[in-house]
C-alpha cells in the first residue's frame, strides 16, 4: 500500500499510514476498533490521520489538502467538545467536500471536558452525619493515641519523593495548546490567502478565543453554536471583541436539543447591529437538522457557498445572507432557472 506523506514537529508527530492500519485491523480482530482505524479503512490516500504527543496530552488530526492548483485558503475545524469519539463522524463531510472545491482543511480531536465536580457536603448534613453534635471529645482518663505503626511493606523515604507526579495540564489549557499545534501544522502542510477557524456547537467560544488570539488575519465561522461550560470567556464578550474580523454565523432552527437556537441566535444579530459590526454575517441553515452523516450535501453546499460569497465577494456590511432555491433536485441534464452555481 502506499504510505501518506509525514512531517514532524515538535515534540513528537506519529503518522498513521494504511498499512498501519492493515496491521492494527489484524491485531483487533477479537475486539472493537478504534474510529481512527475505521476511518483510515474508508478513506483514500488523499487524507493524513495524523497523532500528536505533547508528553502530558496525545490527540489526533485528520489533514486533506486542497483539490486544485492554487488553494482558496486554510481552514481548521474544530468539532463540539461534547460529541466524544463521534468527532470524526460529525466532521466527516466537510473534509469530504470542501477540499473538492479549494480549501485546505485539517481536524483537530477536541479533549473529552471534565465530568462535573461532585457538590461538596453543606455543614448542616455533616452535623446530621455526626449526631448533630459533631466528634465527640476524648475522655479525661484516655491515654493519647498511638501514631500508626509503619508497615512493614511500606517503602523507604515513601512520601518524600523528589519526583513531581504527572499532572494533567487544566481543560482550557489542553484544548487551547491543541488549537496552536493544529493550527502550525496546517500552516506548514497548506497555503492560501484566507485563514479561517470554524467551531461546531460547544466549541464555537473556543474557536472565537483562539482567532482572537492570533491577530487580524484569521477569521471565524461557527456552526449551530451555543454555550460552553468550560469556556473562560461567554461568546458574546469575544465578539464584541472580534468586530474587525470577519465572522460567518451559522445555524439550524429548529435543532433538537437545543431550543434556544433561535432566541440565541438573535441576540448575537441584534448584537453585532449595536457594535456596527461590519464584517459580521449570520444565515439561518434551511431545514430541518437531522443529525450527523457520511455524506451531507444541504449542508456541505450550504457552508461551501457562503463561503465562497462572504470570502470571495464584497458584501455590505451585516447583509443577511440570502437563502438558497430549496426546489426538489431536477432530472440529470437539467437546472431551474436562476439556480445558484455555488451552492
Amino acid at each position: 500500500m502506499r504510505m501518506l506523506a509525514h512531517s514532524f514537529i515538535l515534540p513528537a508527530l506519529l503518522t498513521v499510514t494504511l498499512a498501519q492500519a492493515a496491521d492494527d485491523a489484524s491485531r483487533t480482530a477479537a475486539g472493537v476498533m478504534t474510529p481512527e482505524e475505521q476511518l483510515l479503512q474508508t478513506l483514500d490516500t488523499s487524507y493524513e490521520l495524523l497523532q500528536l504527543d505533547t508528553g502530558s496530552d496525545r490527540f489526533s488530526l485528520l489533514f486533506r489538502p486542497a483539490m486544485a492548483p492554487t488553494a482558496k485558503g486554510n481552514l481548521l475545524l474544530l468539532p463540539d467538545t461534547g460529541v466524544a469519539d463521534a468527532w470524526l463522524e460529525q466532521t466527516r463531510a466537510l473534509i469530504d467536500y470542501l477540499p473538492e472545491h479549494g480549501w485546505n482543511v485539517l481536524i483537530a480531536q477536541p479533549p473529552a471536558p471534565p465530568d462535573p465536580a461532585l457538590p461538596e457536603r453543606t455543614l448542616p448534613v455533616m452535623k446530621r452525619l455526626t449526631g448533630g453534635q459533631g466528634e465527640p471529645p476524648p475522655a479525661a482518663d484516655a491515654p493519647p493515641a498511638a501514631p500508626p505503626a509503619a508497615s512493614e511493606d511500606a517503602a523507604p523515604n515513601e512520601g518524600n519523593s523528589t519526583e513531581d507526579p504527572v499532572t494533567e495540564p487544566p481543560y482550557p489549557d489542553r484544548l487551547n495548546n491543541r488549537l496552536q499545534s493544529a493550527w502550525a501544522e496546517l500552516e506548514q502542510r497548506g497555503s492560501g490567502k484566507q485563514k479561517l477557524v470554524m467551531g461546531i456547537g460547544s466549541s464555537a467560544s473556543w474557536a472565537a478565543q483562539f482567532a482572537l488570539s492570533q491577530g487580524e488575519d484569521i477569521s471565524l465561522v461557527m456552526l449551530n453554536p451555543r454555550p460552553a461550560r468550560q469556556a473562560p470567556e461567554a461568546l458574546e464578550s469575544l465578539l464584541e471583541k472580534l468586530d474587525q474580523r470577519k465572522v460567518v454565523d451559522l445555524y439550524y432552527h429548529p435543532l433538537p436539543g437545543y431550543p434556544n437556537a433561535e432566541p440565541d441566535a438573535q441576540q448575537r444579530r441584534l448584537l453585532a447591529r449595536r457594535l456596527g459590526m461590519a464584517q459580521y454575517h449570520q444565515s439561518r441553515l434551511p431545514g430541518v437538522f437531522r443529525g450527523w452523516q457520511t455524506d451531507m450535501p444541504w449542508l456541505t453546499r450550504q457552508v461551501r457557498g457562503i463561503l465562497e460569497r462572504v470570502f470571495q465577494e464584497q458584501l455590505t456590511p451585516l447583509q443577511e445572507l440570502k437563502q438558497p432555491d430549496l426546489s426538489p433536485p431536477q432530472p440529470p441534464g437539467s437546472r431551474p432557472a436562476g439556480r445558484p452555481d455555488s451552492i
